[in-house]
């Protein structure tokens, strides 16, 4: 049995969430619900959850204010939020679970189920840390979550030469002649730096556009990395990664 905590300053969101939960009576028992920072902080504190949903909105509060003011973090955090967009970044990065209000039973089951695989809680927490750092920071100083398949990874996004594709894999490169293989597909890691000079230069190719040294203008064209690795560049992406370079560099 769960013991589940819901966090949201909207009663009717809380309800909600509530007549989703209930559909599981075997496996959750909501222990409380609180609609501001300080009573969730005292709250959570006496009950001692399992497992906390955290709206990521409360009142002039965040989720993330409740998170770095609670003196103990011994849950797992769901969070929920009705903007799609700012969620996958902010969450994603971190390798952590969030629900997209009104939370669909489906969904609900899906974050459950990978709830369930993540059994450490040091290794928890390091994400929960690395998701509070990049809310204080800019672009340049984020750190992102590296899932490989034996443990989780806090790298610099600035550290991130290029990512090549392996299959389901992604051999992920590193300054100082360094590699990870993570057990997420290339794909997502496009969408997740998207936003950080990451330009997709092939289907099996994504490269961090800062550490480009050069490149060739035959055809077929290559971008030569600061490592010296030589990139084949797709001739559909070719006019746009010069376009790019040229605004940017």
């Amino acid at each position: 049995m769960i013991r589940a905590v819901i966090i949201d300053d909207q009663p009717h969101a809380i309800e909600a969430l509530e007549r989703v939960i209930a559909n599981f009576p075997k496996s959750f028992e909501i222990a409380g619900a609180f609609q501001t920072i300080d009573d969730a902080i005292i709250g959570v504190t006496q009950l001692s959850p399992d497992l906390v949903f955290l709206d990521v909105e409360i009142h002039n509060d965040t989720g993330f204010d409740f998170l770095e003011r609670i003196k103990y973090r011994d849950f797992q955090v769901v969070f929920t939020t009705a903007y799609s967009k700012y969620a996958y970044r902010a969450f994603q990065f971190s390798a952590l679970h969030y629900l997209l209000k009104p939370v669909a039973i489906e969904d609900f089951v899906d974050v459950i189920e990978r709830l369930k695989k993540e059994e450490d809680h040091k290794n928890y927490n390091q994400k929960i840390d690395t998701l509070l750092y990049n809310h204080h920071v800019d672009n340049s100083l984020k750190k992102i979550i590296i899932e490989t398949a034996s443990e989780s990874l806090v790298v610099k996004v600035s550290e991130i030469l290029y990512c090549l594709s392996d299959g389901n894999y992604t051999d992920i490169h590193l300054i100082g002649n360094k590699k990870i293989m993570s057990a997420k597909t290339l794909k997502i890691y496009e969408e997740q730096l998207n936003d950080f000079n990451f330009f997709r230069v092939d289907q099996k190719a994504l490269v961090n556009l800062d550490y480009i040294k050069k490149y060739t203008k035959g055809s077929p064209m290559f971008v030569i990395m600061e490592d010296g690795k030589s990139i084949k560049v797709a001739i559909n992406r070719k006019p746009q990664l010069i376009k790019t370079l040229k605004q940017n560099y």
